[in-house]
């Protein structure tokens, strides 16, 4: 990965924003730095830092971009799987519905 001087801006402000015990560890000169800005992005919960890395990785090139992927979305402030996690036929709407009429089972 070639690093001009804006992913460099945007290197050490990622680093200024992580704590101290992880700064140490993050050097730019460092052969794997996109798996490791990976690997930050997928553990920290700052928004603020996955921000500024989806900008390192963008700038980087499409291929490390993809390795950022959402695999969640959200919906007012919940994270959502975007995987189907339902497996077919066991819907709640495709099950027969089942109704009582005066204490009395009815399958419909």
């Amino acid at each position: 990965m070639e690093i001009d001087h804006y992913m460099a801006n945007l290197f050490f402000e990622i680093r200024r924003s992580l704590p101290a015990s992880q700064q140490s560890s993050m050097k730019i000169s460092a052969s794997d730095l996109g798996a490791r800005m990976v690997d930050l992005y997928e553990s920290t919960n700052d928004e603020n830092i996955k921000g500024l890395i989806e900008a390192f990785l963008e700038h980087a090139g499409a291929e490390w971009s993809k390795k950022i992927e959402v695999k969640t979305k959200r919906y007012r402030g919940a994270e959502l799987s975007m995987e189907d996690s339902r497996q077919p036929g066991s819907d709640e709407r495709t099950k027969k519905k089942v109704r009582y009429y005066r204490g009395a089972r009815i399958e419909e």
